[in-house]
């Protein structure tokens, strides 16, 4: 059996609940790009030790907008953008991006994902970053299905 949950943007709605839910935890949270020098870590339980910090992101006080909803039933999804306090920040180190992790303002690690030039979580053109070069961040979203 498959169930479809009521999707509106107003409280009550399931779909709608969960993902305000999230993306309030990211509010003057941050996004952390990171070298490994490895494999990166990918289970956000296990986290971070020993990477090198590239870039960091910090969220606004209001991380994300409103969730969007694109599709069409049974296939809806519901997408928000983040909203960065800059899109654009310089690099602390110099290295290959290869993870991020995503923060909670207290900082506590929620998410984590890969760093590439395509089919990664974060794609960027180049992910050999400079030392006090600038680092920018186009868009970054969540998607949750309906």
């Amino acid at each position: 059996m498959t169930a479809y949950f009521k999707t509106a943007n107003s409280a009550g709605n399931p779909v709608y609940d969960q993902l305000a839910a999230l993306m309030a935890l990211f509010n003057s949270g941050t996004l952390v790009i990171y070298a490994s020098g490895g494999t990166p870590p990918i289970d956000p339980d296990v986290g971070f030790s020993g990477q090198t910090t590239l870039a960091t992101f910090t969220f606004s006080a209001t991380a994300f907008t409103q969730a969007a909803a694109t599709g069409s039933f049974p296939n809806k999804t519901k997408v928000a953008t983040a909203s960065f306090s800059a899109s654009t920040v310089t690099a602390a180190a110099s290295g290959t991006a290869d993870s991020f992790g995503l923060y909670s303002s207290t900082p506590t690690l929620l998410a984590t994902g890969t760093v590439g030039t395509s089919g990664a979580d974060i794609n960027f053109n180049s992910v050999a970053f400079s030392s006090g070069a600038n680092i920018t961040l186009s868009s970054f979203t969540l998607t949750m299905p309906e």
